[in-house]
């Protein structure tokens, strides 16, 4: 998923001094569920003329044991023996037997384990009469564990059954009177957290509404069920709290720095709050804001969740109606002054040692890691905490990479354009890392099956490595160990030239881009050329840059002269027409990556932006999804190279400024690492 331009005039001769031209992309019903305790009091036993004693009832008490939280422990005195009070005689009076007392069962209980506070506001306004739910969500669906009505200042607090682990908790809001009368309209929301650390007292409104759906929206339904598959979920989760505080429902400390804004999420704040604050669905606020949320050949929404979520799922629709629908409410500041190019929602990154981050890819924990140009690789946790020291992970041979790939294992692979002089001749290497970033390949890393100059990597179900290499056009194969699995010379043939792009299709064979000659070159898995001997030509192929397979095994190429897309069938042949696919935002594209509902994102290098085409699933593959502009975001600079997460965000590394962005929830989910065809989580 790399992108390099490199003057072909450079074919030959001293490659390690080669004239590179750095255009490329240099790229979630327990319903009343818990534990039930039942008291119930054991019926004394009879014996003989002996009077039974009094079975002692349980008491229960609720033990606090930290904020907001206890357990309901039953205690209870044991049974009294029944004594025998008299040694009948013949002439004694028999005593009746005394008759047992049955003693009902107690009500079952719900034992709460915590308790949830929590204030529903549109702006600085209470919302009273609004049902708070707290849900908890995981990958069989979500359930309520408590409820609670708002007062008159928004207020409310009461139990709940928090589940635990990796479940996250949530609240909705719905119904209520925020001041005019009514509104069965409103439905807000805050992601609260997981089971094991969740905030017990949260702010709902516009804005923790906004950051909640935008993050969770490949998880999220209209009803409000929130659920799917570890680790995405859970990071899905993790990511509200870099856009909100739902403690205070103010932004958050990340969103508000210099390298970001919080104006575009709280103008999606004021266009929701403009219905929440009305009569209800047939206000003209409402009655707007469903008929401009309205997704393309679907029902309206009924309610201000379901408006939200269609906003983050359809972010390049209506833009100028529903900014100018906002205008009307200046609850949440700083907001747009002027109606944006889309409604996503984005975040910028640094540090871990980015500089000059080239391409990136996904671990199965949903970590980033990054390909630096300046000699290094760089980690970033799953909502883009540094992991890695603030000079990168160093050594091992890293110098001037481009590519980088995880296998199955874990472990992280860049390729080093160039090597030291004393190491394979200067052409280069590729650096093995394990997953805490020590190096695994000695000091120099793998060099071997022909490897020179190589620029991209990616990885087979079997754990080979596979580079193009650009300095002798061809390709190399490496073992998980890094021996090498091609010959000396590499794999050649099936129309190499110049190649700068890999991608590992379902047999564990190779598709490569190739730059010089516009053409795509494919190989078995033993390497030998599929392609024709001229390669896979058509479909408008104009410089291509970087390739990617999706999960019928078509073959997307990003074209940097072209501004364009080009689409081979798994035959290799073109689907796309002579130009390729157009619009969108194509601008010089770089990097390219295939989500999980088989749409391909590209990165924009002149275009600072991202453009989104239609897959191959249905009518209409590679059309532009994505505004005319491409999407554009926080610290969007020479974007090289495009990955997508669990989680459904897109991330982005910019090579002009040092920094790695976040497009929040905007693609379908991807199983990671990406090993083959993409799948969904």
């Amino acid at each position: 998923m790399l992108v390099r331009i490199v003057a072909p005039e450079h074919r030959f001769g001293g490659l390690s001094k080669v004239c590179v031209a750095l255009v490329a992309l240099l790229a979630w019903n327990l319903g009343a569920a818990g534990s039930i305790l039942a008291a119930t009091t054991p019926t004394a036993t009879a014996t003989g003329t002996a009077t039974p004693t009094p079975t002692s009832t349980p008491t229960a008490t609720f033990t606090p044991t930290g904020h907001g939280s206890g357990v309901l422990n039953s205690t209870s005195s044991p049974t009294a023996s029944p004594t025998l009070t008299a040694t009948p005689t013949r002439s004694a009076t028999p005593t009746r037997t005394a008759t047992p007392t049955r003693t009902p069962s107690a009500t079952p209980t719900i034992v709460y384990n915590a308790t949830f506070t929590g204030t529903v506001m549109t702006g600085s306004q209470p919302i009273m009469g609004s049902l708070v739910t707290v849900y908890a969500g995981n990958s069989g669906g979500a359930s309520a564990i408590g409820n609670g009505t708002t007062n008159s200042g928004g207020h409310t607090s009461f139990g709940i059954v928090n589940p635990g682990g990796s479940a996250i908790l949530y609240a909705v809001a719905s119904g209520g009177n925020a001041g005019p009368g009514t509104n069965a309209a409103i439905k807000l929301m805050a992601v609260l957290g997981l089971g094991t650390k969740f905030a017990h007292s949260a702010v709902i409104n516009e804005r923790t509404s906004a950051a909640s759906l935008w993050a969770m929206a490949q998880f999220s339904t209209a009803s409000t069920q929130i659920f799917g598959p570890a680790p995405g979920l859970q990071n899905a989760a993790a990511t509200v709290a870099n856009l909100v505080d739902v403690t205070t429902g103010n932004v958050s400390t990340l969103i508000a720095n210099s390298a970001n804004s919080p104006s575009k999420l709280n103008t999606i704040a004021d266009l929701l709050a403009a219905c929440v604050s009305s009569l209800g669905a047939s206000s003209s606020q409402c009655s707007k804001l469903f008929a401009n949320t309205t997704p393309p050949g679907g029902s309206a929404p009924l309610d201000t969740i379901a408006a939200a979520l269609d906003i983050a799922h359809y972010p390049a629709s209506n833009v100028p109606a529903l900014f100018n629908s906002a205008l009307g409410s200046s609850s949440y500041l700083p907001a747009l002054t002027t109606a944006p190019t889309d409604w996503t929602l984005t975040l910028n990154y640094t540090g871990g040692g980015l500089s000059e981050p080239t391409d990136l890819a996904v671990d199965a924990a949903g970590n980033i890691w990054i390909a630096n140009y300046n000699n290094r690789v760089t980690k970033l946790g799953p909502a883009g905490s540094p992991l890695s020291p603030a000079t990168g992970f160093i050594g091992g041979g890293l110098r001037e990479s481009f590519g980088i790939a995880v296998d199955g294992t874990g472990n992280v692979w860049a390729t080093n354009q160039e090597s030291s002089s004393s190491v394979n001749r200067g052409l280069g290497s590729v650096t093995k890392l394990a997953p805490n970033g020590v190096v695994q390949s000695g000091a120099s890393g793998y060099s071997g099956g022909g490897m020179d100059f190589p620029v991209s990597i990616a990885i087979d179900a079997n754990g080979n490595v596979w580079t193009a290499n650009f300095g002798d056009s061809s390709v190399t194969k490496l073992t998980s160990t890094g021996a090498p699995a091609s010959p000396a010379l590499g794999f050649s043939g099936g129309g190499l030239d110049f190649p700068v792009g890999i991608a590992i299709d379902a047999f564990g064979g190779a598709w490569v881009a190739n730059q010089s000659a516009n053409t795509v070159s494919a190989f078995a898995q033993t390497g030998s050329p599929i392609s024709p001997q001229s390669g896979f030509m058509g479909g408008g192929l104009d410089l291509p840059q970087a390739i990617a397979l999706d999960q019928f095994g078509n073959a997307w190429i990003a074209n940097f002269y072209g501004d364009s897309v080009t689409q081979l069938n798994s035959q290799g042949l073109a689907v796309s027409p002579d130009g390729g696919y157009t619009g969108g935002g194509l601008t010089s594209p770089g990097g390219i990556a295939i989500d999980g509902a088989g749409n391909a994102w590209i990165a924009n290098y002149h275009g600072a932006s991202i453009s989104e085409l239609k897959g191959a699933g249905g009518p209409g593959g590679g059309a532009p999804l994505s505004p005319t502009t491409g999407f554009t975001g926080a610290g969007i600079l020479t974007p090289f190279s495009v990955a997508i997460d669990s989680a459904g965000n897109l991330w982005v590394t910019n090579f002009g400024n040092n920094s790695v962005t976040e497009f929040v929830g905007i693609a379908a989910p991807l199983k990671t690492p990406q090993i083959g065809l993409p799948h969904k989580p």
